[in-house]
């Protein structure tokens, strides 16, 4: 891969007939006022106020004085990559707010019984959607993806699919024992799942 381009692509609202909140209104009384959008990096609006002047008036204002009459579009990323190879490319990409760690719970008999220690991958998702599993690998040890100049395609990949209908005969996902790839440890997960936002699983 010799280059990658992010772009980032919104529907201006610039132009738009919006309604804000009177400079007038009280506490005990609200009034809006129709105007058009000039500059919404700014929250820029222009309107007309015959009381003021017979020109056009411009105002900024905060962002929770604004009703907008249509929904407001949010921002979509395209990422376009230039390669030149024969070979099969792998992309990878890091989420920053998808992250996992190991919990340890240890259980104490009497001395006539071995202590049993269990470990638990806590996976957790800061991010404000909810995020569906078809098959993952976590990747454990010494790593930093962004640097790694030689990344194992196997267990670089991850697939984000939807998730089938639960079943209540299925056991839930299980982390199988890991295994070393390249000097890291992967632990696969057996089956799809699904983490919600703000939660961990």
């Amino acid at each position: 891969i010799t280059r990658q381009t992010i772009t980032e692509k919104k529907n201006s609202l610039n132009n738009q007939t919006i309604y804000v909140r009177s400079p007038s209104s009280s506490s005990t009384e609200i009034k809006f006022l129709q105007a058009t959008l000039i500059d919404e990096n700014i929250n820029l609006v222009q309107f007309i106020d015959n009381n003021i002047s017979q020109e056009p008036v411009f105002f900024t204002v905060s962002s929770d004085q604004i009703l907008y009459t249509n929904k407001p579009l949010q921002s979509k990323y395209y990422v376009n990559f230039t390669y030149h190879t024969t070979d099969t490319v792998y992309v990878s990409y890091l989420r920053s707010n998808l992250n996992w760690k190991t919990r340890y719970q240890l259980y104490l008999f009497d001395e006539s019984e071995e202590p049993i220690l269990i470990a638990i991958a806590d996976i957790r998702n800061d991010g404000r959607s909810n995020i569906n599993i078809e098959y993952a690998e976590l990747l454990a040890g010494d790593i930093n993806l962004q640097m790694s100049e030689q990344p194992n395609p196997r267990a670089l990949k991850k697939y984000y699919d939807g998730i089938p209908e639960e079943d209540e005969s299925q056991s839930p996902p299980t982390v199988e024992k890991g295994q070393e790839v390249a000097g890291l440890y992967v632990y696969t997960v057996n089956q799809s799942f699904s983490i919600d936002s703000k939660t961990n699983y």
